[in-house]
């Protein structure tokens, strides 16, 4: 995967794993069928990092953006 996007939309956070290449972008999910949101942005963050990742962009409504990078922590 080339990028991991955290993307708030309807006052819920949304999870893709991105792969530029392909030009595909996919849903991450806890297991089969479970379409999980996240309610805060600390919580998608403590699930990313529970499967190994420490970068990724934030997308807001707005089509603002930001980056974080959770090494170190």
């Amino acid at each position: 995967m080339d990028e991991f996007v955290v993307q708030r939309f309807g006052g819920v956070y949304h999870l893709f794993a991105v792969n530029r290449r392909a030009g595909v972008s996919y849903f991450l999910q806890e297991r089969r069928g479970d379409y999980k949101t996240w309610l805060s942005l600390d919580r998608a963050a403590a699930f990313l990092s529970g499967i190994g990742v420490s970068r990724f962009t934030v997308r807001f409504e707005d089509n603002k953006h930001a980056e974080k990078d959770d090494r170190g922590h």
